[in-house]
C-alpha cells in the first residue's frame, strides 16, 4: 500500500522517477507511462540502469530495515548528493539508517498513530487534508520554492515578487534558516536560502517554480 500511494502521489505531481523492484509480477501491473528497472535495488548495476547517478532522490520501500539500510549506503555512494528518504519498520533503526546517509525516515507505525490521535483531537483539520489529497478535478499540495542565487525572486519583497497576485497559489510561511515566518508581512525581503512555503494548485505552483 505504500508502494501504490508513493507512485500515486508522484504521478499526480507530475514528477519524473523510475521504479525498480525484482518482483516481475508486480511491474506488469504497473501503467504503461511507469518507466521501470527490474532487478535487485541494493545493487550497483541496477541503481546504474534507473539512473542513480543523475538522480535528485531515491524512495528506499524494501522490507526490512537490514535491505533499506543498505540501499541507503549503495546509493550515497554512487551519489553523494541524492537525496534518501527511506522506511523503517522499527524505530530503534532510524538512528543507524540516518547514520548511513539517510536524509528522512519514516515510521509507517508512527504515522499511523499520530494519524489516529489527530482524527480525535482536530478532525477539522484532517478532514481538510484529506480534501486537500484527494481533489479530483485538480491537485492541490503544500511546496517550497527555494530562492536562489539565479532566481529572480532575490533580493525583492514578498509583494514585488509577485507571487501573492499568481491565480490558485497562496504565500503561508517563509522557512529562514532553521525558523519559519507564518503569515509573512508584504514587505518581507526574500533572500538567498530563503524558501517559500506556498499551497494551491499544482499547475500553478509549477509555474511559480519555473520562474524561481
Amino acid at each position: 500500500m505504500l508502494k501504490k500511494r508513493l507512485l500515486e502521489e508522484l504521478e499526480k505531481t507530475n514528477k519524473k522517477f523510475v521504479v525498480i523492484d525484482r518482483n516481475a509480477d508486480a511491474l506488469s501491473k504497473l501503467s504503461d507511462t511507469i518507466l521501470y528497472v527490474h532487478g535487485d535495488a541494493t545493487t550497483d548495476v541496477i541503481l546504474l540502469q534507473a539512473g542513480i547517478r543523475r538522480a535528485k532522490g531515491i524512495f528506499c520501500t524494501l522490507p526490512t530495515d537490514a535491505e533499506n539500510l543498505l540501499l541507503t549506503l549503495t546509493a550515497k555512494g554512487l551519489n553523494p548528493d541524492v537525496r534518501v528518504i527511506t522506511k523503517a519498520v522499527e524505530e530503534e533503526s532510524e538512528e543507524k539508517l540516518r547514520r548511513a546517509g539517510a536524509d528522512g525516515v519514516v515510521i509507517p507505525d508512527f504515522i499511523g498513530g499520530l494519524r489516529m490521535a489527530s482524527e480525535m483531537i482536530r478532525p477539522s483539520v484532517v478532514s481538510f487534508l484529506d480534501e486537500m489529497l484527494r481533489e479530483k478535478t485538480r491537485t492541490i499540495r503544500v511546496e517550497d520554492i527555494p530562492i536562489t542565487e539565479s532566481s529572480p525572486y532575490l533580493n525583492k519583497t514578498i509583494k514585488e515578487s509577485g507571487l501573492l497576485e499568481r491565480d490558485n497559489l497562496t504565500v503561508v510561511a517563509i522557512k529562514d534558516g532553521k525558523d519559519y515566518i507564518f503569515t509573512p508581512q508584504n514587505d518581507f525581503v526574500l533572500r538567498q536560502g530563503n524558501g517559500v512555503i506556498v499551497i494551491g494548485d499544482v499547475t500553478a505552483i509549477m509555474g511559480a517554480k519555473d520562474m524561481g
